[in-house]
């Protein structure tokens, strides 16, 4: 079982590496390694779809609004991980926990934040 994740560029790639190490079986790549450096925001999460990948980032304001417009207009979302005010300690746990309880198709049109809430 492992989730698919793209790492918008907002994503740090030190944050990205600490993921790979620590989250060993977790599928993720980086908007920087797939040639969406530069684009916005509805070209990567219209790219996530096609992929299969749930977008992870840290923008909570035009991503999230993007990626509510997609939902109400019958696109499909892959799903978005929002790092909220995470510390990198709970952002590792979250992802782990994540990535060894769930399946990418559990969070077609979902939203989440991490931390999650208990």
């Amino acid at each position: 079982m492992s989730i698919r994740l793209l790492a918008d560029e907002n994503i740090s790639l030190t944050l990205v590496r600490a993921i790979r190490r620590r989250c060993i079986n977790l599928d993720i790549v980086r908007v920087q390694d797939v040639g969406l450096m530069s684009a916005d925001d509805p070209e990567i999460l219209q790219w996530a779809a096609d992929a299969d990948r749930i977008v992870l980032s840290r923008d909570v304001h035009t991503m999230t609004a993007y990626a509510i417009h997609r939902i109400q207009q019958g696109q499909k979302l892959t799903g978005l991980i929002l790092l909220a005010k995470a510390s990198l300690t709970d952002i590792l746990d979250d992802l782990e926990l994540i990535n060894q309880c769930c399946e990418n198709e559990e969070f077609i049109n979902r939203i989440e934040y991490l931390p999650l809430q208990p």
